[in-house]
């Protein structure tokens, strides 16, 4: 389950939460980042579970802390149906350089596996992942695509959403943007933010910030334009919006 409430899907920072992955639990602690999920980090000291679903790149990250005393979102079918996921970005979604081109979505499908939960992947980018994760199937359907843009996923919002139906969307994009400037990329980002929110009420949008580059001036922009991420998350639940954030280094 995603507990806590659309705010950032989780309640604040517990000290024995649980980390949700689109309705797969796993076991998480306070300020944890493991590779997807870990419970939220920061926020004053509560009961509430905590929200992590999903992340790009290998690495993954800790969420970040919801609201307290919010009430629960869901956005996954009942037990016996597996939970849409749809993993949404450039090449860290799409696996490049990843282990069988799984990328972080292969330890999202393990953990979801390890908690005895069913999801499922949906997207209409070209097929990429190993054939089998612990034994298991694993869906290599994905909305990821290497060298994309910001304005490349507007141009297929919302078409992927009304076909393949997620109950959640995995966004982390922005890496090839980061020419453009922070203030630009995140005036895109939010539209692409609206329309994936405006394509289906009822999903849960997690949106993860970017990791730096190693380059020093990209790093400062990489920097300017996760703040703004995360201002443009914050400000919707208040909205009614069912959307969370990942902090993808923790900062």
């Amino acid at each position: 389950n995603v507990g806590g409430g659309p705010a950032e899907i989780g309640g604040a920072a517990g000290t024995s939460g649980s980390a949700s992955t689109g309705g797969a639990t796993t076991a998480g602690s306070a300020g944890a980042s493991p590779e997807v999920g870990g419970s939220a980090a920061g926020g004053a000291a509560g009961t509430g579970g905590s929200n992590a679903t999903g992340g790009g790149g290998g690495a993954g990250g800790s969420s970040s802390a919801g609201t307290a005393g919010a009430p629960s979102f869901d956005p996954c079918p009942p037990k016996g149906t597996a939970c849409a996921v749809m993993p949404m970005g450039d090449s860290i979604t799409e696996g490049f350089r990843s282990s069988q081109y799984g990328g972080y979505r292969s330890g999202l499908f393990h953990l979801a596996l390890a908690g005895g939960k069913t999801i499922t992947f949906v997207g209409s980018a070209p097929l990429h992942g190993p054939a089998k994760v612990d034994g298991v199937t694993f869906p290599q359907q994905n909305e990821g695509v290497g060298g994309r843009r910001i304005a490349d996923l507007q141009a297929i919002v919302p078409k992927t959403i009304t076909t393949n139906h997620p109950h959640i969307v995995l966004l982390e994009i922005g890496t090839n943007d980061i020419f453009a400037g922070a203030t630009s990329m995140a005036s895109q980002l939010e539209k692409l933010i609206d329309g994936i929110l405006a394509a289906d009420s009822k999903l849960l949008l997690v949106v993860a910030t970017v990791v730096p580059t190693t380059t020093d001036t990209k790093t400062a922009t990489v920097e300017a334009y996760d703040a703004l991420i995360t201002k443009l998350v914050q400000a919707r639940p208040a909205q009614g919006k069912n959307i969370a954030l990942v902090d993808m280094v923790g900062r």
